[in-house]
């Protein structure tokens, strides 16, 4: 089975390199990978606590799953992100065509 990943390998590894070259997606996946769950922490500690200052219990209760929708939003927008720009890197490399045009094995 691992035989048939070889060109999947060839291809991930140098979409890997290539993207660990770039400061312009490795700074936004390292800043939300080591900044953004404090700073996510801290602003519900906050909220929650400017909240129960003022007894606004429904308000806390649809908080939560806001918070999780914004948590999981934004590393999801990153990875469209490194998704994107290992498309132009292909288009300019000229090597799209080839896999595009190439049968499924």
């Amino acid at each position: 089975m691992f035989t048939n990943l070889t060109p999947v390998w060839i291809v991930a590894h140098r979409e890997l390199r290539d993207q660990m070259r770039d400061w312009r997606v490795l700074a936004p996946m390292l800043t939300l990978v080591i900044c953004f769950p404090f700073l996510m922490n801290e602003f519900a500690k906050q909220t929650v606590d400017f909240l129960n200052q003022f007894n606004a219990n429904l308000i806390l209760d649809r908080l939560v799953p806001f918070s999780i929708m914004i948590i999981g939003f934004f590393p999801i927008t990153v990875s469209l992100v490194v998704a994107l720009e290992s498309f132009v890197g292909e288009k300019e490399r000229g090597t799209i065509e080839p896999l595009l045009s190439s049968p499924p094995r």
